[in-house]
């Protein structure tokens, strides 16, 4: 049982059916009837009534639907002959052939509640489907990380610092995936990114990060940006001397190979 927000209106059947050979005041009424019945705690089976078995009074209807008893009587009466109503002896009215004609009614609501079942499901995507919670996944990850760091120290290779580190989790956490963008720069250049270049970026990020419309575009930008401050900062730093350096020519290379922008 349950109280319906709409009822059902067959457009052809309303212009050109039987009805329309009705007076205005009966078909206004039949509709009012129609919505009665919809909006009563009995509407999925098109009764009237204010309990099981209890209807209303022609003076509470009447009152309802803002007509005359008069009127209320013609139009109850009409629309028992032909077939439209039944009324049992409690005044309890039913729509004859209610389901019939307002099953759509269900079918809609089910397949609006299938629909905002299925709306919901990102929001609890990890609670229902995931065995394993969102902060565990990120450790996971996190852990995966600092393993693939400690091979590149045995291989040789660059290993950041706890400082460096922590600015991309804090980039990463604002849904910035920094580190599938720094794997892909490498894979292209075939180059390791010096540690302050990469804290450069990372602080650009977090001042501009809201004016961040495209992310590889903008990332290659602020590699070659953050690649020519530090240039400049070792250039200084060794009075020239850095710029005979081999990473000094990796830099050199990066900034050659800015045009990855539209890679």
């Amino acid at each position: 049982m349950g109280r319906r927000t709409w009822i059902k209106i067959f457009a052809d059947n309303w212009l050109t059916g039987t009805l329309r050979e009705e007076t205005s005041s009966i078909r206004g009424t039949w509709i009012d009837v129609l919505a009665l019945a919809g909006d009563s705690t009995y509407g999925d089976e098109g009764l009237i009534q204010v309990a099981d078995g209890v209807g209303l009074t022609d003076e509470q209807i009447t009152a309802i639907l803002c007509i005359t008893i008069n009127q209320w009587s013609e139009a109850k009466q009409r629309l028992i002959d032909t077939d439209r109503i039944q009324i049992s002896k409690h005044n309890v009215i039913k729509i004859i052939k209610w389901k019939r004609y307002q099953s759509e009614y269900e079918r809609t609501k089910e397949a609006q509640k299938r629909y905002r079942e299925k709306k919901s499901i990102p929001q609890n995507y990890h609670s229902k489907l995931s065995p394993i919670p969102i902060k565990e996944k990120r450790e996971e990850r996190r852990e995966k990380r600092d393993k693939e760091i400690s091979k590149d120290s045995k291989a040789g290779k660059p290993v950041l610092s706890k400082i460096t580190k922590d600015l991309l989790d804090k980039v990463y956490k604002q849904g910035f995936n920094i580190y599938a963008l720094l794997g892909r720069f490498k894979k292209k250049s075939k180059i390791n990114l010096p540690e302050a270049v990469i804290e450069k970026v990372c602080n650009s990020y977090l001042k501009n990060h809201e004016k961040i419309q495209n992310d590889w575009p903008w990332f290659i930008t602020a590699v070659e940006k953050a690649s020519r401050e530090y240039f400049a900062e070792q250039s200084i730093k060794e009075n020239q001397e850095y710029k005979k350096q081999p990473v000094a020519q990796s830099i050199k290379e990066i900034m050659r190979i800015a045009g990855l922008k539209g890679g």
